[in-house]
């Protein structure tokens, strides 16, 4: 199913995020609650995939809703087909969950939309038909092991020899415990694809965290399967500590076994279930040291994030500098503005805040000294013999001392083609602006590299 040149060659991502770009005030609105080429895929799908009788996707349903944005852009799509129904089980109540179908999609495609709250999968029976097909299913509920395998299970009577099952955060999603998609994808034997992201050309790049499966026809390899990822270890999820919380238990074991019974052989059953009686008595006896380790892991994961975004935000302002020394658009008479923040660069001292500003004309730019006691003759002289090892500088003029907007500023040029500004921060770490409007950009951009590889972080 996988092995087609659609998939090997990002066909359905590709065509897929053309319709996601559809959709501007989506992709603005719920930028950050959604994966736009994750979204493309899915798109792509619904909307190009063909099954062997020439059907495309109709009816889709989707395990876990969380504001709707995922089941929005499905709705969407799929409503521009006549026959397609979406269905969403959602176990959470509040006007939250599915929100942004509700805000968005019109009174149409509403009848295309069944969402039921307040259940799980082990209510499937009274939300499908017994005798309901679906085309796609997208599992994004409960994260931790066994959640996905029970929906998984559940969902399986209710596919057809070609249906396509997908899971959220497969593979490479870190969250301590939260892995049960992965495990399912993972040690799956079968048919299976991870979608791929597209670079600025559309060219697939890496696979994402989206994974889908295709269910084997043969009962043999499928409980083989089935059976595999059941013999994992039980494990909470990581968002909740206070109390002995894994989210099934008996109760919820005899449920999956009673539906089990109706749709699988009885032999497979009996073993499934002794496997899931067994690691359910083994967590209840070890929950004490599970929880530790959750808790312990999740603090490492939760502090490697930080210090991911840090980094990440670090490395887009040096960016952003570049974007506007490399380019000339910015210097049309617009006010540029930086502040740096103390424990950014290794600066002499400890200095506060400075902040550059460019008025409007290009004849010279400003340093406003703006919390330390330093004179701004120190600031400058310091400044000057600490850059005249780089060569390009070694033209440069004594500073002028001058007034702009009432603030007490130095502009220092130099010769390198043309005339060129310097501003720098207190004692002598660069914060600098170059501007080479009228000179050589390729030799201006070598002198910008050197002085941003100069840049020491803390």
């Amino acid at each position: 199913m996988f092995n087609n040149k659609e998939f090997s060659e990002g066909f359905y991502e590709k065509k897929g995020f053309e319709l996601f770009l559809n959709y501007p005030d989506f992709i603005k609105k719920y930028n950050a609650l959604s994966d736009r080429y994750q979204i493309s895929f899915l798109l792509g799908l619904i909307k190009y995939y063909n099954f062997s009788n020439g059907r495309n996707v109709e009816n889709v349903l989707e395990i876990g809703i969380y504001n709707g944005v995922t089941s929005l852009y499905m709705l969407k799509e799929g409503s521009k087909s006549e026959n397609f129904k979406l269905y969403g089980i959602e176990l959470e109540t509040d006007d939250f969950w599915g929100k942004a179908v509700f805000d968005n999609a019109t009174n149409n495609e509403i009848k295309n939309y069944s969402l039921f709250k307040g259940h799980t999968v082990l209510d499937i029976r009274d939300i499908l038909d017994k005798d309901t097909k679906l085309d796609l299913v997208f599992i994004d509920a409960g994260h931790s092991h066994p959640h996905p395998l029970i929906d998984l299970i559940h969902v399986i009577p209710y596919l057809h020899d070609e249906s396509l099952v997908m899971l959220h955060d497969v593979v490479d999603y870190m969250r301590p415990n939260a892995w049960g998609e992965s495990f399912i994808y993972t040690s799956w034997g079968g048919g299976k694809y991870r979608s791929k992201y597209l670079d600025a050309n559309l060219n697939i790049t890496t696979p994402s965290s989206l994974g889908v499966i295709e269910i084997p026809k043969e009962k043999e390899i499928l409980y083989e399967n089935l059976l595999k990822i059941a013999k994992l270890p039980l494990r909470a999820a990581p968002w909740k500590f206070d109390e002995i919380y894994l989210g099934i238990d008996e109760n919820t074991i005899l449920k999956l076994r009673n539906f089990m019974l109706e749709n699988y052989e009885e032999t497979f059953v009996n073993e499934f279930i002794n496997i899931f009686n067994k690691n359910l008595e083994d967590y209840k006896e070890k929950w004490v040291l599970y929880h530790h380790e959750t808790q312990f892991f999740n603090y490492l994961f939760e502090k490697s994030l930080n210090m991911e975004k840090m980094l990440n935000s670090q490395k887009n302002e040096i960016n952003n500098i570049k974007d506007i020394l490399y380019n000339t658009n910015s210097y049309n008479g617009e006010l540029v503005s930086f502040n740096y923040p103390l424990s950014w660069y290794e600066v002499q001292n400890n200095s506060n805040i400075v902040e550059i500003h460019k008025p409007e004309s290009f004849e010279y730019f400003k340093v406003s000294n703006r919390k330390d006691n330093v004179s701004l003759d120190d600031y400058v002289s310091i400044a000057i013999n600490n850059t005249k090892n780089y060569e390009a500088y070694k033209s440069m003029s004594e500073p002028k001392k001058t007034t702009i907007d009432g603030v007490e500023s130095y502009i220092i040029d130099y010769k390198l083609g043309a005339n060129h500004t310097l501003i720098y921060s207190k004692k002598g770490n660069l914060i600098f602006n170059l501007d080479f409007m009228y000179g050589d950009p390729n030799k201006a951009k070598n002198i910008i590299d050197n002085v941003l590889n100069s840049f020491k972080f803390k």
